[in-house]
Protein backbone atom coordinates (compact mmCIF):
# COMPACT_ATOMS: atom_id res chain seq x y z
CA UNK A 1 0.00 0.00 0.00
CA UNK A 2 1.27 3.45 -0.90
CA UNK A 3 1.23 6.37 1.38
CA UNK A 4 -0.44 9.64 -0.08
CA UNK A 5 1.69 12.02 -1.54
CA UNK A 6 0.69 14.60 1.08
CA UNK A 7 2.52 12.47 3.85
CA UNK A 8 5.19 12.43 1.41
CA UNK A 9 5.78 15.64 0.95
CA UNK A 10 6.08 16.34 4.86
CA UNK A 11 8.46 13.51 5.52
CA UNK A 12 10.54 15.42 2.98
CA UNK A 13 10.86 17.51 5.57
CA UNK A 14 11.38 15.30 8.68
CA UNK A 15 14.91 15.26 10.56
CA UNK A 16 14.31 11.76 11.62
CA UNK A 17 13.57 10.49 8.21
CA UNK A 18 16.16 12.62 6.09
CA UNK A 19 19.00 11.99 9.44
CA UNK A 20 18.11 8.27 9.01
CA UNK A 21 18.87 8.25 5.36
CA UNK A 22 22.24 10.24 6.03
CA UNK A 23 23.06 7.71 8.54
CA UNK A 24 22.72 4.68 6.53
CA UNK A 25 24.47 3.43 3.70
CA UNK A 26 23.10 1.62 0.74
CA UNK A 27 25.41 0.11 -1.69
CA UNK A 28 25.48 1.44 -5.39
CA UNK A 29 23.87 -0.63 -7.76
CA UNK A 30 25.87 0.41 -10.43
CA UNK A 31 29.36 0.20 -8.56
CA UNK A 32 29.55 4.33 -7.61
CA UNK A 33 30.27 4.26 -4.15
CA UNK A 34 33.66 5.75 -4.39
CA UNK A 35 31.73 8.79 -5.47
CA UNK A 36 30.32 9.15 -2.55
CA UNK A 37 33.76 9.71 -0.48
CA UNK A 38 34.63 12.01 -3.51
CA UNK A 39 32.22 13.95 -2.72
CA UNK A 40 32.59 14.19 0.69
CA UNK A 41 36.41 15.13 0.81
CA UNK A 42 35.29 18.19 -1.76
CA UNK A 43 32.43 18.96 0.40
CA UNK A 44 35.22 19.40 3.43
CA UNK A 45 37.50 21.05 1.24
CA UNK A 46 34.65 23.47 0.41
CA UNK A 47 33.52 24.41 3.68
CA UNK A 48 36.60 24.87 4.89
CA UNK A 49 37.90 27.66 2.06
CA UNK A 50 34.68 29.66 2.34
CA UNK A 51 34.68 29.55 6.23
CA UNK A 52 38.31 31.42 4.96
CA UNK A 53 36.77 33.40 3.02
CA UNK A 54 34.11 34.68 5.40
CA UNK A 55 36.82 35.49 8.01
CA UNK A 56 38.71 37.58 5.76
CA UNK A 57 35.48 39.35 4.16
CA UNK A 58 33.81 39.61 7.23
CA UNK A 59 33.81 41.88 10.67
CA UNK A 60 35.30 38.90 12.50
CA UNK A 61 38.90 39.68 13.28
CA UNK A 62 40.14 42.17 15.94
CA UNK A 63 42.75 44.92 14.76
CA UNK A 64 45.70 44.48 17.03
CA UNK A 65 46.72 46.74 19.69
CA UNK A 66 44.97 48.98 22.04
CA UNK A 67 42.30 51.01 20.79
CA UNK A 68 42.24 52.90 23.53
CA UNK A 69 45.10 54.18 23.21
CA UNK A 70 44.70 54.36 19.02
CA UNK A 71 41.96 56.28 19.83
CA UNK A 72 43.30 59.10 21.66
CA UNK A 73 45.83 59.36 19.61
CA UNK A 74 43.57 59.96 16.83
CA UNK A 75 41.23 62.22 18.31
CA UNK A 76 44.34 64.47 19.48
CA UNK A 77 45.38 64.07 15.71
CA UNK A 78 42.23 65.71 14.82
CA UNK A 79 41.29 67.70 17.26
CA UNK A 80 37.59 65.98 17.56
CA UNK A 81 36.21 65.80 20.68
CA UNK A 82 34.86 61.92 22.64
CA UNK A 83 31.38 63.16 22.36
CA UNK A 84 31.20 64.01 18.67
CA UNK A 85 33.00 61.13 18.03
CA UNK A 86 30.14 59.09 20.10
CA UNK A 87 27.36 61.13 18.28
CA UNK A 88 28.92 59.53 14.88
CA UNK A 89 29.25 56.35 16.62
CA UNK A 90 25.60 56.14 16.81
CA UNK A 91 25.15 57.22 13.35
CA UNK A 92 26.81 54.31 12.40
CA UNK A 93 24.55 51.69 14.10
CA UNK A 94 21.76 53.61 12.26
CA UNK A 95 23.37 53.49 8.83
CA UNK A 96 21.04 50.92 7.74
CA UNK A 97 17.81 53.01 8.08
CA UNK A 98 19.31 56.02 6.45
CA UNK A 99 20.23 56.41 3.04
CA UNK A 100 23.70 56.74 1.75
CA UNK A 101 23.00 60.37 0.68
CA UNK A 102 21.37 61.86 3.49
CA UNK A 103 24.05 60.07 5.83
CA UNK A 104 27.11 61.59 3.55
CA UNK A 105 25.20 64.88 3.81
CA UNK A 106 24.91 65.30 7.44
CA UNK A 107 28.27 64.22 7.86
CA UNK A 108 29.13 66.58 5.62
CA UNK A 109 31.19 64.40 2.99
CA UNK A 110 32.12 64.55 -0.41
CA UNK A 111 30.66 61.64 -2.15
CA UNK A 112 34.01 60.86 -3.51
CA UNK A 113 34.97 59.32 -0.08
CA UNK A 114 32.16 56.75 -0.19
CA UNK A 115 34.54 54.15 -0.42
CA UNK A 116 36.35 54.81 2.62
CA UNK A 117 33.05 55.37 4.32
CA UNK A 118 31.81 52.36 3.28
CA UNK A 119 34.90 50.06 4.64
CA UNK A 120 35.13 51.63 7.84
CA UNK A 121 31.65 51.48 8.83
CA UNK A 122 32.20 47.46 8.71
CA UNK A 123 33.39 46.96 12.52
CA UNK A 124 34.00 44.84 14.96
CA UNK A 125 32.95 46.29 17.76
CA UNK A 126 31.28 49.31 19.87
CA UNK A 127 34.58 50.46 20.06
CA UNK A 128 36.27 50.05 16.87
CA UNK A 129 33.29 51.68 15.37
CA UNK A 130 34.50 54.48 17.24
CA UNK A 131 38.21 54.17 15.96
CA UNK A 132 37.04 53.68 12.66
CA UNK A 133 34.88 57.37 12.40
CA UNK A 134 38.10 58.99 14.33
CA UNK A 135 39.79 57.72 11.39
CA UNK A 136 37.67 58.49 8.86
CA UNK A 137 36.99 62.23 10.36
CA UNK A 138 41.26 62.42 9.98
CA UNK A 139 40.40 62.10 6.29
CA UNK A 140 38.35 65.34 6.31
CA UNK A 141 40.71 68.60 5.60
CA UNK A 142 41.38 71.06 8.47
CA UNK A 143 43.66 73.49 9.13
CA UNK A 144 44.49 72.81 12.34
CA UNK A 145 44.33 68.85 12.64
CA UNK A 146 48.05 66.63 11.88
CA UNK A 147 47.20 64.79 8.81
CA UNK A 148 46.23 61.12 8.90
CA UNK A 149 49.34 60.02 7.38
CA UNK A 150 51.81 61.16 10.62
CA UNK A 151 49.45 59.16 12.99
CA UNK A 152 48.48 55.45 10.76
CA UNK A 153 51.05 55.65 8.09
CA UNK A 154 51.93 57.61 4.90
CA UNK A 155 49.58 57.54 2.00
CA UNK A 156 46.57 54.75 2.32
CA UNK A 157 45.35 53.11 5.22
CA UNK A 158 46.56 49.17 5.25
CA UNK A 159 44.24 46.51 6.07
CA UNK A 160 44.43 44.84 9.39
CA UNK A 161 47.63 42.92 10.47
CA UNK A 162 45.73 39.76 12.36
CA UNK A 163 43.57 39.69 8.40
CA UNK A 164 46.74 39.83 6.51
CA UNK A 165 48.25 37.18 8.96
CA UNK A 166 45.27 34.89 8.10
CA UNK A 167 45.77 35.12 4.67
CA UNK A 168 49.35 34.87 4.57
CA UNK A 169 49.51 31.54 6.87
CA UNK A 170 50.94 28.84 5.41
CA UNK A 171 48.40 26.55 7.35
CA UNK A 172 45.54 28.68 4.91
CA UNK A 173 47.50 27.68 1.72
CA UNK A 174 45.15 24.68 0.42
CA UNK A 175 41.59 26.80 1.20
CA UNK A 176 42.99 30.13 -0.54
CA UNK A 177 42.21 28.51 -4.30
CA UNK A 178 39.39 26.50 -2.84
CA UNK A 179 36.76 27.72 -5.82
CA UNK A 180 38.13 25.31 -7.58
CA UNK A 181 36.57 22.63 -5.07
CA UNK A 182 33.35 23.41 -6.69
CA UNK A 183 34.51 22.30 -10.55
CA UNK A 184 34.77 18.69 -8.15
CA UNK A 185 31.11 18.84 -8.26
CA UNK A 186 30.37 20.03 -11.72
CA UNK A 187 32.73 16.80 -13.06
CA UNK A 188 30.51 14.60 -10.53
CA UNK A 189 27.14 15.51 -11.57
CA UNK A 190 27.81 15.23 -15.14
CA UNK A 191 29.30 12.22 -14.41
CA UNK A 192 26.48 11.15 -12.59
CA UNK A 193 23.89 12.23 -15.16
CA UNK A 194 25.52 10.70 -18.01
CA UNK A 195 26.05 7.30 -16.27
CA UNK A 196 22.21 7.20 -15.18
CA UNK A 197 20.70 8.33 -18.28
CA UNK A 198 22.91 5.52 -20.53
CA UNK A 199 21.56 3.16 -18.04
CA UNK A 200 18.02 4.46 -18.54
CA UNK A 201 18.27 4.36 -22.13
CA UNK A 202 19.60 1.08 -22.53
CA UNK A 203 16.81 -0.52 -19.98
CA UNK A 204 14.05 1.41 -21.69
CA UNK A 205 15.03 1.69 -25.04
CA UNK A 206 13.54 5.60 -24.93
CA UNK A 207 13.26 8.16 -22.62
CA UNK A 208 11.16 11.21 -22.18
CA UNK A 209 13.24 14.54 -22.15
CA UNK A 210 10.48 16.92 -20.53
CA UNK A 211 9.68 14.37 -17.86
CA UNK A 212 13.10 13.55 -17.12
CA UNK A 213 13.67 17.11 -16.93
CA UNK A 214 10.52 18.19 -14.55
CA UNK A 215 11.62 15.34 -11.85
CA UNK A 216 14.40 17.35 -11.32
CA UNK A 217 12.61 20.30 -10.86
CA UNK A 218 10.07 18.83 -8.73
CA UNK A 219 12.36 17.24 -6.26
CA UNK A 220 14.58 20.46 -5.84
CA UNK A 221 12.21 23.18 -6.10
CA UNK A 222 9.83 22.50 -3.13
CA UNK A 223 12.88 22.69 -0.58
CA UNK A 224 14.87 25.42 -2.33
CA UNK A 225 11.53 27.88 -2.04
CA UNK A 226 10.90 27.43 1.58
CA UNK A 227 14.78 28.75 1.82
CA UNK A 228 14.07 31.37 -0.27
CA UNK A 229 11.14 32.25 1.61
CA UNK A 230 13.17 32.01 4.79
CA UNK A 231 16.10 34.54 3.61
CA UNK A 232 13.00 37.23 2.23
CA UNK A 233 10.87 37.25 5.59
CA UNK A 234 12.10 35.19 8.88
CA UNK A 235 15.93 35.50 8.69
CA UNK A 236 16.08 38.94 9.43
CA UNK A 237 13.88 38.46 12.57
CA UNK A 238 16.31 36.06 14.67
CA UNK A 239 18.62 37.80 15.83
CA UNK A 240 20.09 41.77 16.04
CA UNK A 241 23.30 43.97 16.62
CA UNK A 242 24.61 46.83 14.53
CA UNK A 243 25.84 45.11 11.50
CA UNK A 244 22.43 42.43 11.45
CA UNK A 245 20.44 44.85 9.47
CA UNK A 246 22.85 46.17 7.04
CA UNK A 247 23.83 42.27 6.46
CA UNK A 248 21.07 39.94 6.90
CA UNK A 249 18.91 42.92 5.82
CA UNK A 250 20.40 43.74 2.92
CA UNK A 251 20.44 39.57 2.07
CA UNK A 252 16.39 39.89 2.61
CA UNK A 253 15.75 43.01 0.11
CA UNK A 254 17.86 41.08 -2.84
CA UNK A 255 15.43 37.68 -1.94
CA UNK A 256 12.17 39.75 -1.80
CA UNK A 257 13.37 41.49 -5.77
CA UNK A 258 15.12 38.10 -7.07
CA UNK A 259 13.34 35.17 -5.74
CA UNK A 260 11.30 34.56 -8.78
CA UNK A 261 14.70 34.24 -10.76
CA UNK A 262 15.89 31.62 -8.38
CA UNK A 263 12.71 30.00 -8.84
CA UNK A 264 13.36 29.19 -12.26
CA UNK A 265 17.24 28.80 -12.16
CA UNK A 266 18.24 31.74 -13.74
CA UNK A 267 19.37 33.94 -11.18
CA UNK A 268 22.78 33.56 -12.42
CA UNK A 269 21.94 35.72 -15.75
CA UNK A 270 18.92 37.88 -14.51
CA UNK A 271 19.33 40.35 -11.52
CA UNK A 272 22.59 39.79 -10.81
CA UNK A 273 22.78 43.07 -8.99
CA UNK A 274 20.21 41.64 -6.60
CA UNK A 275 20.86 37.93 -6.41
CA UNK A 276 19.33 36.09 -3.80
CA UNK A 277 21.73 34.09 -1.61
CA UNK A 278 24.96 34.17 -3.41
CA UNK A 279 25.80 30.45 -3.02
CA UNK A 280 22.62 29.95 -4.57
CA UNK A 281 24.31 30.65 -8.19
CA UNK A 282 25.73 26.95 -8.30
CA UNK A 283 22.25 25.36 -8.48
CA UNK A 284 20.89 27.29 -11.42
CA UNK A 285 24.29 26.92 -13.33
CA UNK A 286 23.68 23.14 -12.37
CA UNK A 287 20.45 23.24 -13.85
CA UNK A 288 21.46 24.80 -16.83
CA UNK A 289 24.50 22.58 -17.93
CA UNK A 290 22.12 19.46 -16.76
CA UNK A 291 19.45 20.71 -19.20
CA UNK A 292 22.23 20.86 -22.32
CA UNK A 293 23.95 17.73 -21.07
CA UNK A 294 20.49 15.33 -21.33
CA UNK A 295 20.75 16.45 -25.31
CA UNK A 296 24.30 15.95 -25.54
CA UNK A 297 24.00 12.05 -23.89
CA UNK A 298 20.63 11.23 -25.49
CA UNK A 299 22.11 12.48 -29.11
CA UNK A 300 25.14 9.73 -28.34
CA UNK A 301 23.04 7.00 -27.18
CA UNK A 302 21.06 7.44 -30.22
CA UNK A 303 23.30 8.70 -33.24
CA UNK A 304 26.75 7.76 -31.48
CA UNK A 305 29.31 9.65 -34.07
CA UNK A 306 27.41 12.40 -34.36
CA UNK A 307 27.11 12.31 -30.40
CA UNK A 308 30.49 12.20 -29.99
CA UNK A 309 31.57 15.50 -32.09
CA UNK A 310 28.71 17.17 -30.62
CA UNK A 311 30.23 16.64 -27.22
CA UNK A 312 34.07 17.37 -28.43
CA UNK A 313 33.02 20.13 -30.00
CA UNK A 314 30.97 21.48 -26.82
CA UNK A 315 33.75 20.39 -24.43
CA UNK A 316 36.02 22.87 -26.71
CA UNK A 317 34.41 25.81 -26.60
CA UNK A 318 33.63 25.52 -23.03
CA UNK A 319 37.69 25.41 -22.32
CA UNK A 320 38.03 28.54 -25.36
CA UNK A 321 35.12 30.86 -23.96
CA UNK A 322 36.23 31.38 -20.39
CA UNK A 323 39.59 32.07 -22.02
CA UNK A 324 39.07 34.16 -24.45
CA UNK A 325 36.90 36.08 -22.48
CA UNK A 326 39.27 36.21 -19.38
CA UNK A 327 42.14 37.56 -21.74
CA UNK A 328 40.09 40.38 -23.62
CA UNK A 329 38.60 41.37 -19.84
CA UNK A 330 41.48 41.21 -18.42
CA UNK A 331 39.92 39.16 -15.34
CA UNK A 332 41.69 37.82 -11.96
CA UNK A 333 41.96 33.71 -12.45
CA UNK A 334 39.78 33.63 -8.92
CA UNK A 335 38.16 35.86 -6.83
CA UNK A 336 41.07 37.21 -4.72
CA UNK A 337 41.37 37.28 -0.81
CA UNK A 338 41.61 40.54 0.26
CA UNK A 339 38.75 42.70 2.02
CA UNK A 340 37.37 44.85 -0.03
CA UNK A 341 36.69 42.37 -2.51
CA UNK A 342 35.25 40.14 -0.27
CA UNK A 343 32.73 42.29 2.35
CA UNK A 344 29.60 41.97 -0.03
CA UNK A 345 30.57 39.12 -2.44
CA UNK A 346 27.39 39.44 -4.01
CA UNK A 347 28.57 42.68 -5.35
CA UNK A 348 31.64 41.62 -6.27
CA UNK A 349 31.84 42.58 -10.23
CA UNK A 350 34.54 39.66 -11.04
CA UNK A 351 31.52 37.14 -9.16
CA UNK A 352 28.92 38.24 -10.81
CA UNK A 353 30.29 38.62 -14.11
CA UNK A 354 32.44 35.74 -14.52
CA UNK A 355 32.16 33.33 -11.74
CA UNK A 356 28.84 32.85 -11.77
CA UNK A 357 28.20 32.10 -15.34
CA UNK A 358 27.64 28.90 -16.60
CA UNK A 359 29.46 29.42 -19.88
CA UNK A 360 32.76 30.12 -17.66
CA UNK A 361 32.21 27.20 -15.66
CA UNK A 362 30.89 24.16 -18.24
CA UNK A 363 34.48 22.51 -18.83
CA UNK A 364 34.03 20.46 -15.11
CA UNK A 365 30.26 18.81 -16.17
CA UNK A 366 31.02 18.36 -19.83
CA UNK A 367 34.25 16.32 -18.87
CA UNK A 368 32.10 14.28 -16.77
CA UNK A 369 29.61 13.80 -18.89
CA UNK A 370 32.79 12.67 -21.48
CA UNK A 371 34.00 10.39 -18.13
CA UNK A 372 30.40 9.08 -17.67
CA UNK A 373 29.74 7.44 -21.00
CA UNK A 374 33.30 6.11 -21.24
CA UNK A 375 32.61 4.35 -17.61
CA UNK A 376 29.58 2.99 -19.24
CA UNK A 377 30.89 1.70 -22.46
CA UNK A 378 34.08 0.02 -20.57
CA UNK A 379 31.18 -1.88 -17.83
CA UNK A 380 29.31 -3.04 -20.78
CA UNK A 381 32.30 -4.19 -22.54
CA UNK A 382 34.57 -7.68 -21.44
CA UNK A 383 37.43 -5.36 -20.75
CA UNK A 384 39.03 -5.87 -17.46
CA UNK A 385 40.53 -2.78 -15.73
CA UNK A 386 43.75 -3.82 -14.07
CA UNK A 387 44.24 -2.90 -10.38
Amino acid sequence: MTRPVFEDVLLAFSVSENLGKLSSHTPSDFGLDCVFGFKFYAMFMILAGHSLLFLVGGPVLQRDGNKQENSERLIAAVNLSPRRSMRRQSLAFNFSRRSVERLLHELKFHPARYVLFRNYLIADSVMDVQNRWITMCAHEPSSNATTIDSVVGPGKIEEDESQEKVVRSIANEPFKNNQLFVDTFFLVSGFLLSRLMLVELDKNKRINLFSFFALRYIRLTPAYAVVIAFYATLFVKIDSGPLWDARIGLERDRCVASWWANIIYVNNYVNTDMLCMFQSWYIAADTQLFLISMFLVYTMWRWPTVGKILLFVVLALSVAIPYVITLISRLDPLLMMFRTELEDISSNAFFKNSYVKTHMRGTPYFLGVLLGYLVHRLQQSDKKVPR
